[in-house]
């Protein structure tokens, strides 16, 4: 990480962004997270607070090692999970900085981390919802599909969704 003197924007690999326009309080008004009160999330929270720190120049200047950190970050987790002896705190402890870091990615490569995550969750049930259909079509009962044949139904459903938006 570098340090400059810095009051309002940072520096990535493809020019300067400014820091307001990922303030966690800059969400569109139309935005529903503005009314249910996510903007409060602990993913605003953390980009709130490397929004500060970019701001004192505690930051990188581009865009690298970011990955790298959050590769460092998944790799810590997995030491932790595979370890002969682990814990349930130092796993949240290794989750925690995982997504702290992807929520700096996120600022760094000029994605707002809440909304970003707000879509995966609609892309996921609208995905999940066509694997149900699919099942209920075939008179199958998701709970007592393998793996395998839940995965056929996920790959389906991905690819109808890809192709409506055709």
């Amino acid at each position: 990480m570098t340090t400059k003197n810095s009051s309002s924007s940072y520096s990535v690999s493809n020019g300067s962004v400014p820091n307001d326009s990922l303030s966690p309080h800059s969400l569109p008004s139309n935005n529903p997270l503005h009314a249910s009160g996510i903007q409060e999330s602990a993913l605003n929270s953390s980009l709130e607070i490397q929004l500060k720190c970019a701001e004192l120049g505690f930051d990188w200047p581009e865009v690298t090692p970011v990955f790298d950190k959050v590769l460092e970050e998944l790799d810590e987790i997995k030491a932790e999970v595979q370890a002969p002896v682990h814990t349930q705190e130092k796993i949240e402890d290794e989750i925690g900085d995982l997504l702290f870091a992807a929520v700096n990615l996120a600022r760094h490569l000029k994605v707002h981390p809440e909304v970003a995550l707000q879509k995966a969750n609609e892309k996921f049930t609208q995905r999940f919802a066509l694997v149900e259909r699919f099942a209920d079509s075939d008179n199958l009962e998701l709970n007592k599909m393998s793996l395998d044949a839940l995965e056929v139904l996920w790959s389906k459903a991905k690819s109808t969704l890809s192709d409506e938006k055709k």
